[in-house]
C-alpha cells in the first residue's frame, strides 16, 4: 500500500506540475485500486482466520472420532483396574497389604494407560452435592440433618471421563433425609 500511496503522491505532484494528461482521472483510478486491494486484504485476512478455525475444528473432531473407536478398550481398563482394586483389597483384608501388592501395581499399570489416552480418573469428596451428570447412585444413606440431603455419603468407586466426556459415572452412595 505504500506504493500505491507513493504513486498517488507522484500523480498528484505531476498534476501540479502541469505534466499529466488529465491527472485527477489518473488519482481516482488509483484511489478505486488502492481501496480495492485494501479490501482483498481485508477479505484474505477473514479467510485465514475462518480456515484457520474449520482446522482447529476438523482436529478436534478427527480426535474425537478415533478416540470413540478406543471406548469398548477403555471401558475394558476401567473393569480391569476395578477388578484388581478389589482382589487387592480382599487380600489385604485376609493376608495383609503384601500380598496385595501386585493388585496395586496391576490396577496403576492400567490407569497409566487410561491416562495415556487422555483419560482422567474422578471421585467426588463426601459431602459434596449429588449431581446425575458426575455420578451415578448405587444407594442411599439416611440421614436427619436436611444440610445433608442430596450429598455424597460414600464413594463406591470413582468416576472417568475423556476430555469434557463422561465414561463412567462416579457410583456413590448418597444422603437422603427420612429414608429408612
Amino acid at each position: 500500500m505504500e506504493q500505491v500511496d507513493a504513486d498517488t503522491a507522484g500523480v498528484r505532484d505531476d498534476a501540479a506540475e502541469g505534466r499529466g494528461g488529465d491527472a485527477g482521472a489518473d488519482l481516482g483510478v488509483l484511489l478505486a485500486i488502492q481501496a480495492d486491494v485494501a479490501k482483498l486484504v481485508a477479505e484474505t485476512g477473514a479467510l485465514h482466520g475462518l480456515v484457520d478455525r474449520l482446522h482447529r475444528e476438523n482436529e478436534a473432531l478427527r480426535r474425537g472420532e478415533s478416540l470413540r473407536v478406543f471406548d469398548p478398550v477403555i471401558r475394558d481398563l476401567i473393569k480391569l483396574t476395578d477388578d484388581w482394586r478389589r482382589r487387592g483389597a480382599a487380600l489385604r483384608s485376609q493376608s495383609g497389604p503384601a500380598a496385595a501388592v501386585l493388585c496395586d501395581e496391576v490396577a496403576e499399570d492400567a490407569e497409566m494407560i487410561l491416562d495415556r489416552l487422555g483419560v482422567t480418573r474422578y471421585a467426588p469428596d463426601r459431602g459434596e452435592q449429588f449431581d446425575r451428570r458426575e455420578h451415578h447412585a448405587t444407594g442411599t444413606e439416611p440421614t436427619e440433618d436436611p444440610a445433608l440431603d442430596s450429598t455424597v455419603a460414600e464413594v463406591k468407586a470413582p468416576g472417568y471421563r475423556l476430555d469434557d466426556r463422561a465414561i463412567r459415572y462416579a457410583q456413590v452412595v448418597v444422603h437422603r433425609v427420612g429414608t429408612a
